[in-house]
């Protein structure tokens, strides 16, 4: 064979092998085994794919068109959009950052389930408005971007929602700080996802006392607190 026909002809299929490359290989490859993420079907290239029925450990997520972007792959990352088709909770979309080393999401905006993914936090949902986060070498290294949280069960007539920004703590890890009415609630995260999250609701009225109580919340003061944890990356 001419060698400029079997260069040309490494070069198309290098080309197609790339461009059709199955996005179910490159999903395992970028999450690794012990990520919560998962899904139940999956298909596509890494440029157009879909992926159906994911979750995020025990919360269902829906099914999202995901895509990697072409430029940054220039610079050595990884750049891989996503967004929610037709899904009860609406619109969830954005830019993830699969790198297992250096993990981030990037405008991350829309409603997603909670009941369970902060176990035993009563939070029914939670809303990102744009929110962006960042690690770099296991500390976090830009957020931006605020986190609405809906509450569930005896706190919500208390505390409707709470909202704040996200930030970067003094500890390496990406901090949520949510106030509304006479609660504070602060979430953290590390680089690995894994998360603690800390309740405290002010002036408790007495006849609600006894079914925070029995949702784990521990008195002080006139108030309550709530400490729980989970996994989000």
């Amino acid at each position: 064979m001419n060698r400029r026909i079997l260069i040309v002809s490494l070069g198309v299929f290098a080309l197609a092998l790339a461009v059709l490359f199955p996005l179910r290989l490159a999903l395992g490859g970028a999450l690794g085994s012990e990520s919560p993420l998962s899904a139940r079907q999956v298909a596509g290239s890494i440029w157009a794919g879909r992926v159906g029925d994911a979750m995020i450990g025990p919360e269902r997520l829906g099914t999202f068109d995901v895509g990697l972007k072409p430029l940054p792959i220039l610079t050595g990352q990884q750049h891989a959009m996503f967004e929610r088709l037709n899904d009860p909770d609406g619109p969830l979309s954005g830019t993830l950052l699969p790198d297992p080393d250096n993990p981030g999401v990037i405008g991350l905006s829309g409603q997603l389930g909670a009941s369970r993914l902060l176990d035993p936090l009563p939070i029914d949902s939670l809303i990102f408005d744009n929110a962006t986060a960042r690690f770099e070498n296991g500390s976090c290294a830009g957020a931006s971007g605020t986190m609405t949280a809906v509450p569930a069960g005896a706190i919500r007539p208390l505390v409707p929602s709470l909202t704040g920004p996200l930030s970067c703590a003094e500890d390496g890890r990406l901090q949520l700080s949510l106030l509304g009415g006479e609660a504070t609630l602060d979430i953290f995260i590390n680089a690995n996802g894994e998360a603690e999250s800390i309740l405290d609701i002010a002036n408790v009225p007495p006849a609600l006392a006894v079914p925070l109580g029995s949702a784990g919340f521990i008195s002080q003061g006139n108030g309550v607190r709530l400490v729980g944890g989970g996994r989000l990356l």
